[in-house]
């Protein structure tokens, strides 16, 4: 289901928003909804429990387990930070991750590709085509959570 604050032309492009559900997590009993703008993105965890919202940067992944999931939107354009999400906390605790890989001898990388996959609980790698060219496909650009903190992993 898709809903459109204002349906039509919307001038100024800028107040039109749609909000889309696109997930709903059971066992923490929230609701997923992307949220479009023009050139911008959030999304909302809405609980079923109490109709708190936790606002993030982007439609997150969830870890496995469940215990983490990432909000993160790689579009240069839209410019929206990177965010781990506690859901063990009620509400979701949401923590931004300020950097970047740092790694000595990790390889060339501009930007921070766009796909995160969980390998385990605690780690993150982000995959895919990096919209620079410059970027070496291999650089390691792997995210793990390090008493409940983000930290990039060497």
């Amino acid at each position: 289901m898709q809903i459109v604050d204002i349906p039509g032309p919307c001038l100024p492009p800028e107040v039109c928003r749609s909000h889309k559900l696109i997930a709903w997590w059971p066992k923490h009993r929230l609701y997923v909804v992307d949220v479009s703008m023009h050139e911008a993105r959030q999304a909302y965890l809405i609980s079923a429990r109490d109709g708190g919202v936790t606002k993030v940067s982007a439609p997150p992944t969830l870890s496995p387990s469940g215990q983490y999931a990432i909000a993160w939107e790689a579009s240069p354009l839209i410019g929206n930070p990177m965010e781990l999400i506690d859901l063990k906390a009620a509400p979701p605790r949401v923590l931004e991750v300020a950097s970047k890989p740092a790694c000595p001898g990790a390889g060339r990388y501009d930007l921070i590709r766009p796909d995160p996959v969980w390998l385990d609980d605690e780690r993150v790698a982000f995959t895919g085509k990096s919209q620079s060219n410059a970027d070496d496909p291999n650089a390691k650009q792997v995210l793990r959570i390090v008493d409940g903190k983000p930290e990039w992993e060497c």
